[in-house]
């Protein structure tokens, strides 16, 4: 692991994804919209880290596989 990064463990239920699925489908506005798990934790992961950080996060790269 890097110096700039840190491990960090979390659990989510099934139904707090699908639920958290629903509310950025509902925020986005656009029935053509599909999301990926991946991209669900993704944005949940990214919005937590924001709520924190001094500085705003511009990009994420995800790199899951």
């Amino acid at each position: 692991m890097s110096a700039d990064t840190s491990w960090i463990s979390f659990k989510i239920s099934v139904l707090q994804l699908r639920q958290l699925r629903a509310r950025i489908l509902d925020a986005i506005g656009d029935e053509n919209t599909v999301l990926s798990t991946q991209d669900v934790l993704t944005a949940y992961v990214v919005h937590v880290l924001h709520r924190h950080l001094e500085t705003p996060i511009t990009v994420v790269t995800n790199a899951a596989s």
